[in-house]
């Protein structure tokens, strides 16, 4: 296979069983099984994006990237929530002052996530809203279990949330359906709309995740990620420059080991 000649990421060996949590009182876990790094969200009850939470998982991101791993997935503890937004009493205390040092910070984590050399994947476990939701978006791929419960939460608070990148998955049409009115809608309709590419039972939601993770890190590496690069660019460039690019990738893999 191609991906034999590339140098292995670092693997779990030697690590304590379960992989390497940054600290017993974090609210984002990261671990690495073989391949695959895992993040979770563990700040309930249901995992509010404190500054706490933003500053660990930018950190446990720079941390996996530094283990090389070949897939990333993110998730939530338990199984009440995956994320259900940004915390709103850190909102309440913004002033004129303060708000783009917090719009920016939110908007690091979506692209540290967005921009990951390796993809990655949100098991989505319960609720997802507002920037919780967000956080999802800015993954490569999206499996949710059945009970998982989506809401664009914006306009119940006054605030602009999920309007670019959800048009950009899904369209104009069906993104204005859920962003202007609000209004939660399921795992099922979630992967009508192509929010979700699969629907599975609480109970399997990890293991699903785990053998995607696992069978994108069997594939080239380089090509995995050179892929990644050309479909996120797919929907913002001119159809000629983004097959121009993907050109350039291929002539650039020719002369890798990957192929």
């Amino acid at each position: 296979m191609a991906s034999e000649h590339m140098d292995e990421p670092t693997s779990a060996e030697g690590l304590e069983e379960g992989g390497p949590s940054l600290q017993e009182s974090t609210v984002v876990k990261w671990w690495v099984e073989g391949p695959v790094g895992w993040l979770e969200l563990n700040n309930p009850p249901l995992n509010i994006l404190t500054r706490q939470v933003r500053d660990e998982l930018l950190s446990g991101l720079a941390a996996l990237e530094q283990q090389r791993v070949r897939c990333v997935i993110l998730t939530g503890a338990g199984e009440r929530s995956f994320s259900a937004g940004a915390d709103l009493g850190e909102e309440l205390e913004l002033t004129e002052d303060t708000v783009w040092s917090f719009i920016e910070h939110l908007r690091a984590v979506y692209d540290a996530l967005e921009q990951f050399p390796a993809p990655v994947i949100a098991a989505i476990n319960g609720h997802c809203m507002g920037g919780g939701l967000e956080l999802a978006l800015a993954c490569d791929i999206r499996i949710a279990a059945e009970t998982a419960r989506f809401r664009c939460a914006g306009v119940r608070v006054g605030l602009v949330a999920n309007a670019v990148r959800l048009v950009t998955l899904v369209g104009e049409a069906r993104a204005k359906d859920v962003v202007l009115t609000g209004r939660d809608f399921f795992a099922a309709e979630a992967e009508r709309f192509g929010v979700v590419s699969k629907v599975v039972p609480m109970e399997r939601l990890r293991s699903e995740a785990s053998f995607l993770a696992q069978m994108i890190a069997s594939r080239a590496p380089l090509a995995v990620q050179a892929s990644k690069r050309v479909c996120r660019a797919a929907s913002s460039l001119p159809v000629e420059e983004a097959l121009r690019m993907e050109e350039r990738e291929v002539a650039r893999l020719t002369q890798t080991r990957d192929h």
